[in-house]
């Protein structure tokens, strides 16, 4: 915690202050106060995929933004989960991406052999006072340097690697001068300090290490934490086609991007918080556990990973299945109405027979449909084997996209528009009052 705090603080408090005075002053000199200054937005930067983090140019002039794809036209990617994890270069003045640097590389649907092991998931980034942009990448281990000129020819230089379980899926990285840097790896409960020539001065560990817990008298309680802490560092382990989980779930999260999973059409990336006691996963339902995902898409589609680890789908599916589902901020916000309402709202799920398939209190029957059963317009072109796995309605205030493909922008329009035949619930039966009431009774979940 005080190592997060002091590191993602401090790289923040620098990151997010210096951002805002250099776009707000790039246009004339600074003025003499401290006083707060504001900018105006005059047009949009489309990247594609969201930013996994981003750092300041020293001259104030650029930023440094780490994507996983950039697709200024909003085209995405066939290949299946395709991710090209880069470095963009904005230069604040023209509001452009000037560079564009990847990192992993592969082939756009990657079907070539080969050892992607290098240059996935950058998590941190820093600019140097010497011209360098210290990186920490959360997939394959390493921290780099590289030149931030653009007409720099230097390949990327690596200062250090967690292949020895030290600094394992680093996240933050910050420069403390004179050459000297730090790391810290959440995953390994642990921060680093290294001299300039990339030499291991000091290892801090603020959690047991792993073999403290492996020999611990406790017991069951430390194997159980080592098996998590086993599963994080697998969540964000790369595999040699250069992608792992947190390219996709973002910190456990989503991306909120369109993907090719191997089937059309193009799917958002669903969170995977809160998804223990709801399989089978995935939207056909294909997998009916966890670790079954690791063995068949990162082991096969994904040629596996650089390292054995003997249990990793087991570990991994411990950590996933303790992921809590955040907190509805509706409920820290609840009006004095807000139960009847809810009240309502509960009655219309059951008169429209939602309760069928979405079934309490998981708000899931862990069954599949066949589409065209449900939704007999949109399956006309499917085949009459196309089913879909029924999604638990918990957390549905997180979404921005509803149904199997993410057609549905709102759950109004779920209700409506996209039950033109009422056999994906009765709510055609339903009163506007009633469909007013059952949409905030969904977003309460």
């Amino acid at each position: 915690g005080s190592i997060g705090d002091s590191i993602g603080g401090s790289i923040g408090d620098s990151i997010g202050g210096s951002i805002g005075d250099s776009i707000g002053g790039s246009t004339g000199e600074p003025p003499a106060t401290s006083e707060a200054r504001s900018w105006v937005l005059e047009s949009s930067l489309q990247l594609g995929r969201p930013t996994v983090t981003l750092a300041r140019g020293l001259g104030g002039r650029e930023i440094f933004v780490a994507t996983t794809d950039f697709r200024p036209d909003g085209i995405a990617h066939r290949g299946n989960h395709f991710i090209q994890d880069q470095i963009l270069t904005v230069d604040l003045a023209s509001w452009q991406v000037t560079e564009q640097r990847l990192t992993a590389r592969r082939t756009p649907l990657q079907r070539e052999p080969g050892n992607m092991d290098s240059g996935i998931s950058p998590m941190g980034m820093v600019a140097r006072e010497n011209g360098t942009l210290l990186i920490a990448f959360a997939g394959s281990d390493e921290v780099w340097e590289v030149s931030t000129s653009q007409s720099s020819q230097r390949p990327p230089r690596v200062l250090a690697a967690g292949h020895g379980l030290d600094l394992i899926a680093p996240h933050g990285v910050a420069d403390l001068g004179e050459g000297y840097w730090a790391a810290s790896s959440p995953a390994g409960g642990c921060m680093a300090i290294y001299s300039p020539e990339g030499e291991l001065l000091e290892f801090i560990g603020v959690a047991p290490a792993d073999d403290e817990l492996l020999a611990s008298a406790q017991g069951s309680l430390d194997r159980q934490a080592l098996l998590l802490r086993s599963g994080e560092r697998a969540f964000y382990e790369g595999t040699r086609a250069g992608i792992s989980c947190q390219s996709c779930h973002l910190h456990s999260g989503s991306d909120e991007s369109p993907h090719d999973i191997g089937q059309e059409p193009l799917l958002p990336t669903l969170t995977v918080r809160g998804i223990t006691a709801t399989s089978p996963y995935l939207r056909d339902g294909s997998f009916p556990q966890i670790r079954d995902l690791e063995t068949h898409l990162a082991g096969v589609l994904y040629r596996g990973y650089e390292r054995f680890q003997e249990g990793r789908g087991l570990a991994l599916e411990a950590f996933v299945e303790r992921l809590p589902r955040p907190v509805n901020p509706r409920l820290l916000t609840f009006q004095a109405n807000g139960l009847e309402i809810q009240r309502q709202g509960a009655e219309a799920f059951v008169a429209a027979r939602c309760v069928l398939c979405h079934s309490f209190p998981a708000f899931t029957n862990l069954s599949q449909h066949p589409v065209r059963s449900l939704f007999p317009e949109y399956g006309a072109d499917l085949k009459p084997s196309n089913r879909l796995d029924t999604p638990s309605l918990l957390g549905s205030h997180e979404r921005d996209h509803f149904l199997q493909d993410g057609r549905a922008h709102s759950l109004e329009e779920v209700l409506t528009e996209h039950n033109p035949s009422n056999r994906h619930g009765d709510t055609g039966s339903l009163s506007e009052a009633q469909r007013a009431a059952l949409e905030e009774f969904l977003l309460s979940l």
